[in-house]
C-alpha cells in the first residue's frame, strides 16, 4: 500500500478540525442556555466520576494549578452543585461532594449527551461505525508512536 501524501489527507484533516469546532460551539451554546458552561459541566462530571475527590487530585487530572481550580470550584459551590466536606479525622482533608442539584445536572448532561450523540450519528450504519472505530484506533496508534519518538528526543 502506497503511503498517503499530505495533499491526499489535507481535506479530511480540515473536516476533522471543522467538526471539532462545530461540536465545541454547539455544546458551549447548549450549556450556556442551560446555565452552566461546558467547562463547568465537565468539572461536575469529573467530580462525580472520581467519587469525592480532593482538589489536588482534580487539579492534577486537569493539569491546572490548585488556585485556578479553586476559583472554578467556588462557582460550582456557590451555585449549589457541589459542597466541600472537611474530614472529621483530618481537618486538612477536604473532599468534594455532589449535591442533589448537582446530581440532577449530571443526569441532564448524560441525557443531553445521549440525544446529541444519537443525532450526530444518524445515517451511519454498524459497518460504517466499525470502520470509523478501526480508523480511530490507527490514528491513536500513530499519534502514540509520534509521541514516543518525541519523548525519546528529550
Amino acid at each position: 500500500m502506497d503511503p498517503l501524501e499530505f495533499e491526499d489527507i489535507k481535506e479530511i484533516f480540515l473536516q476533522f478540525k471543522s467538526l471539532h469546532k462545530i461540536i465545541h460551539e454547539f455544546t458551549s451554546k447548549k450549556s450556556s442556555i442551560e446555565g452552566l458552561s461546558a467547562d463547568q459541566r465537565y468539572l461536575l462530571a469529573l467530580i462525580d466520576r472520581f467519587d469525592h475527590p480532593n482538589q489536588k487530585i482534580l487539579a492534577e487530572c486537569l493539569k491546572i494549578t490548585p488556585a485556578t481550580l479553586s476559583v472554578r470550584l467556588q462557582r460550582l459551590e456557590k451555585a449549589g452543585f457541589i459542597e466541600k466536606v472537611v474530614s472529621r479525622h483530618d481537618k486538612r482533608n477536604v473532599t468534594l461532594h455532589i449535591t442533589e442539584k448537582g446530581n440532577k445536572e449530571i443526569k441532564s448532561c448524560k441525557d443531553d449527551m445521549k440525544i446529541f450523540t444519537t443525532r450526530l450519528f444518524e445515517g451511519i450504519n454498524k459497518e460504517d461505525l466499525d470502520r470509523m472505530k478501526a480508523y480511530c484506533q490507527i490514528f491513536e496508534k500513530n499519534i502514540r508512536l509520534m509521541k514516543e519518538e518525541l519523548d525519546d528526543q528529550d
